[in-house]
């Protein structure tokens, strides 16, 4: 942490002229007391922030009091031992996410995130602090996930760092399982409570003035005026106290946000009213006004309540197509039966494959593990881990099967955060997203316009009283929220819908990715239009015999089992009738087959099932349509399978459909070319290429990629095809088993809903039309509202009604649509 100099002592007294009219301190915003500490030309209330200002300041991030709000005001004089128990390693491997020993990942719980700003300087900490290499902030979770080197900055430093910042996290471990209980801001509740409660009894004293009754004496109309004046304090410091908060902020810092306007109208109100009840001119509109405000956090509550029931990060996790190996013990026989993530329990026995995640945290029991964290870490070299040890969420294997005992809980969100890494995501321009930002920008300057402009024309017309209404309910009534909330919300459902139909995107910005009216489609073919157990019939090489012995069986039930590639689950269907045997160093390779190592009375024995040149058999020209896997015993050639590739259901329907939608499709395959008859109809003789290698994969998709004439997708398995998907331009998974998951991809889609991607693809433009639609209504809606509101037809009262009232019909509008379409899914 850089060292602060003391503040220098020449023009102390201009200084504090300077501090006398502006009694905020620089950093947080709050009142300075009557000495504040004066650093760099600047105010601050304590010294916390003048430590956060310096930090900021020495690595260059002023730039931060250029955001919407002002900083957190850390806390003094805490204890220097407040975090000493996080030196204790049982204790951190129990907080993290992942560690190697050095890289690590936490996930932090930090309430204090209100605003941009704490965004933007949260996710600067690799900036700040040496030894941080990333951070991300999920703003709704009040979470920031944070990567660092443990070599370079410990757990409690970093987390001692933070503290100074002002984001004190919560450590609790109990808040790890926890679930999100309110999203109601703070004193949400009694803000609403005490505008109500004003609002009654405001009424109440106002009910002669409404009713036109006579009084008496000209001392009770002054009495309830002032008694009035004290009801609405409360009122605008308390429960409207935010909206002019959130103002002060943007304007000092030189934005506009939607508070500015909501500000404006309410002091506009207030003001006039305190006019006329001193002035004795009036009964102003403090009724008006603490209805105004009540009314105003009445629609945030019921905007809340309406966009938590659509949860849509909660349902789509609740269908995310993951799921695992778990061994169980039935009549003293262990079986393995696939689970979905959520029935995972601490303590229960998982089996990772070669090619699949780690579900969860656990302690490695059995198999040697080469575990690939590229997903996690970005690190590829794969860390070996022995019996005992700790292996984490998100982790690959690559070799024999593992058995892990699980330590933590499946956290899906987690495992979406990993999807969600930058370091798959694809540079592709979100059109539609950036101009509904850009509107929403721009609307509140518009509206602005419009209320000073009609304001100074009713001033002119009719007076002050005329003015000063049609300038509040103009302000009011225009609401860019729902602007920039019909997006999010329309994608949401589009998203948890498709999810229900067995097709699961990354994020909702995929949605605009998969809605292209103009694409090459480049499928696989084995796995992909093939069905992924296809049919392994066993043919010797060797004159003396026609089958495979027992003991070959359980080896190459053995071996195959350990693999996730179609072929291995069609060669394990064939000779898994007696069992499996025992095998070591398992490998696999990659788009040319599976070895491993067997020891049968001290003698080593390497077996290998692949394609000819992988157990180096130089075939004859085979003139028959079906695939064939070698199986090589010591580098002995025994035989082959013949494997029979039927196509999906209905596979020929879907790309036929899409050729007549003018999409140029190619196929890439591993397999050789005898099934080139078979497709040629369709991809045209240049758009087949067999015997193609992962690399040959990428290279083709590179090729295409690098034109910018078209989007590119590719359409794989995810397991020989993880480059392919990555290089693409939308990458989509065919997922068989739900085992097997691709972090390159953007969509998974389960093989039996393959025949309905035409149909997926066109919702998709058809939810971008929906958005379009809801901008348009939007626009629509606000500009109505403004000719009423400038034509002096509307009340303030009637306008905050109706500015809530937009927001959610937009929104209930894009959902409800986005639904009615889905219906020929």
């Amino acid at each position: 942490m850089a060292t602060l100099a003391a503040p220098p002592p020449a023009e102390a007294a201009q200084k504090a002229k300077e501090v006398k009219e502006n009694h905020a301190c620089f950093h947080c915003g709050d009142k300075c007391p009557p000495k504040p500490i004066l650093y760099d030309e600047k105010a601050f209330c304590c010294s916390g922030c003048q430590t956060v200002y310096s930090i900021l300041s020495q690595n260059g991030l002023e730039s931060y009091y250029a955001l919407e709000k002002a900083g957190i005001s850390p806390k003094l004089n805490q204890n220097p031992e407040q975090f000493a128990y996080l030196d204790n390693q049982e204790l951190i491997a129990q907080l993290v996410d992942f560690t190697d020993g050095n890289f690590t990942r936490i996930t932090f719980n930090l309430p204090q995130i209100h605003c941009a700003s704490c965004v933007w300087l949260l996710e600067k900490l690799p900036h700040l602090f040496e030894g941080v290499q990333d951070s991300k902030v999920n703003f709704l979770r009040r979470e920031a996930n944070v990567s660092f080197y443990a070599d370079k900055i410990s757990l409690r430093k970093l987390v001692e760092a933070l503290s100074s910042l002002g984001y004190t996290p919560d450590l609790k471990l109990e808040s790890k399982n926890k679930k999100k209980k309110n999203t109601l801001p703070p004193n949400f509740l009694l803000r609403l409570g005490v505008a109500g409660f004003c609002f009654g009894n405001l009424m109440l004293l106002s009910f002669p003035e409404y009713l036109g009754l006579p009084i008496a004496e000209d001392e009770f109309p002054r009495f309830f005026g002032y008694l009035n004046i004290l009801l609405s304090l409360p009122v605008l410091l308390f429960s409207g106290a935010n909206y002019f908060k959130d103002a002060f902020y943007a304007l000092r810092h030189k934005t506009l946000n939607f508070d500015v306007p909501i500000a404006l109208g309410i002091s506009a109100l207030f003001g006039r009213s305190i006019y006329e009840i001193l002035s004795h001119t009036g009964a102003g509109y403090l009724d008006s006004l603490a209805a105004l405000i009540f009314l105003l956090l009445i629609g945030q509550w019921f905007q809340r309540r309406t966009f938590d029931s659509i949860s849509f990060e909660r349902d789509y996790q609740s269908y995310f197509p993951l799921a695992a190996l778990l061994e169980t013990e039935e009549d003293h026989q262990k079986i393995i039966r696939s689970v979905s993530l959520s029935d995972l329990k601490i303590e229960d026995i998982v089996i990772v494959k070669n090619g699949q995640l780690i579900p969860a945290d656990g302690e490695l029991l059995e198999g040697k593990a080469q575990i690939d964290y590229s997903f996690v870490s970005g690190e590829t070299k794969p860390i070996e881990a022995k019996q005992g040890e700790r292996l984490y969420a998100g982790g690959r294997q690559w070799g024999e099967p593992l058995r892990i005992k699980l330590l933590k809980t499946v956290s899906q969100s987690y495992l979406m955060q990993l999807w969600n890494n930058e370091a798959f995501d694809k540079d592709n321009n979100h059109l539609l997203k950036n101009l509904t930002q850009r509107w929403g920008r721009n609307f509140t300057v518009f509206v602005l316009v419009v209320a000073f402009s009609s304001a100074g024309y009713w001033l002119y017309a009719a007076g002050w009283e005329a003015a000063i209404n049609v300038f509040t309910s103009v302000l009011i009534v225009a609401c860019p929220c729902a602007l920039a909330l019909n997006a999010p919300f329309a994608f949401g459902n589009a998203r948890q819908i498709l999810a229900k139909h067995l097709f699961f995107l990354k994020n909702t910005d995929a949605i605009e990715g998969l809605a292209t009216k103009k694409a090459h489609l480049v499928f696989d073919k084995t796995g992909t239009l093939t069905t992924s157990t296809p049919k392994a019939i066993w043919k010797s090489l060797e004159p003396s015999t026609t089958d495979l012995e027992i003991e070959e069986k359980q080896i190459l039930a053995a071996l195959s089992s350990a693999s996730l590639h179609p072929v291995s689950k069609a060669i394990y269907e064939a000779v898994s009738d007696f069992g499996e045997g025992i095998m070591y160093d398992f490998e696999e390779k990659i788009g040319f087959g599976i070895e491993a190592k067997t020891r049968q009375q001290n003698q080593e024995t390497i077996w290998k099932i692949g394609n000819a040149a992988f157990v180096n058999y130089e075939a004859e020209h085979q003139k028959d349509k079906n695939s064939k896997v070698f199986v090589s015993k010591n580098d002995i050639v025994k035989g082959y399978f013949e494997l029979s590739n039927p196509l999906r259901k209905d596979i020929f329907v879907l790309l036929d459909d899409f050729k007549k939608q003018n999409f140029n499709l190619s196929l890439l395959s591993g397999d050789n070319d005898f099934e080139k008859l078979r497709f040629v109809d369709i991809f045209g003789t240049k758009n087949l290429h067999f015997n193609q290698k992962p690399i040959d994969k990428l290279s083709f998709l590179r090729k295409l990629t690098s034109q910018n004439t078209e989007s590119v997708f590719m359409i794989g398995d995810g397991l020989n095809d993880a480059g392919a998907l990555k290089q693409s331009d939308f990458g989509i998974a065919i997922s068989e088993h739900q085992e097997q998951f691709s972090p390159a991809c953007d969509a998974i889609l389960r093989a039996e809903a393959l025949p309905k991607l035409a149909r997926f693809m066109k919702y998709a433009r058809q939810t971008i039309n929906v958005v379009r639609f809801g901008l348009v209504v939007s626009l629509c809606y606000n500009l109505v509202g403004l000719s009423f509101a400038v034509s002096g037809t509307l009340s303030p009262l009637v306008a905050a009604i109706l500015m809530p009232l937009s927001s959610v019909s937009v929104v209930g509008l894009g959902v409800f649509l986005t639904w009615f379409l889905s219906r020929k899914l």
